[in-house]
């Protein structure tokens, strides 16, 4: 085909379907574009959600192990209230008569149980007495068991209105103890029943082995 003897009207109309044809190359490389742009943010989002989640996931087992970490530092580190804690619930019992008994053979109970006697002293109350007790031995008194005269419904109208204001408050005062030393990573508890016959006007603390947390392991025999 010889270009050179075209007329102008056949080069229009070549420029015409170049210009056909270049118009539908840029429709199609637009909508390529626009369909593998959405294709590649699909996937790009894709694997960002695939990262945060192994992030998230790491971070979790992260505070997971930090979390165990403390626990196993508590379960080794002997009990200890420090001076500058605060004192105000327990100064809300002020001159509440108790008795502070301890496992005699265990210096990490008996330092327990002296710290926990001078913060009560420090807290106003009335510390009555500060004895061993050998009985104290046995697993049901690990931690710190805090026991107050509760009598039986048939009996309680035996009491005095005084006497049974002095039962409600000794209750008060050891639910308040009990939630202090869990605040302070103390295992406390309400005790259900006394070795001994309890003093009326009086909260009776018995502080036992300190215990293992629930997630460490036994010590080997």
């Amino acid at each position: 085909m010889n270009t050179l003897s075209w007329s102008i009207v056949t080069w229009f109309e070549m420029f015409q379907w170049a210009t056909a044809i270049a118009a539908l190359l840029t429709f199609g490389a637009v909508v390529g574009t626009v369909l593998t742009g959405r294709i590649a943010n699909r996937q790009q989002a894709e694997k960002l959600l695939v990262l945060d989640k192994a992030n998230a996931d790491a971070q979790r087992e992260l505070e997971s192990e930090r979390i165990k970490r403390l626990e196993l530092e508590r379960s080794i580190s002997r009990r200890e209230l420090f001076d500058d804690i605060d004192l105000s619930a327990l100064k809300a019992f002020g001159n509440l008569p108790a008795v502070v008994q301890f496992l005699p053979n265990d210096q990490e109970t008996k330092r327990a149980a002296g710290n926990l006697y001078a913060i009560l002293q420090s807290s106003g109350w009335n510390m009555q007495r500060y004895s061993p007790n050998p009985d104290l031995w046995l697993p049901e008194w690990d931690g710190v068991v805090v026991e107050s005269f509760i009598p039986a419904k048939t009996d309680f109208r035996k009491y005095t209105d005084e006497e049974k204001a002095d039962i409600a408050r000794l209750k008060e005062a050891g639910d308040a103890l009990v939630a202090f030393l869990k605040e302070h990573h103390w295992e406390a508890r309400i005790g259900s029943r006394s070795l001994k016959p309890l003093p009326l006007n009086a909260l009776s603390i018995k502080v036992g082995f300190k215990s293992l947390p629930r997630s460490a392991p036994a010590p080997a025999p």
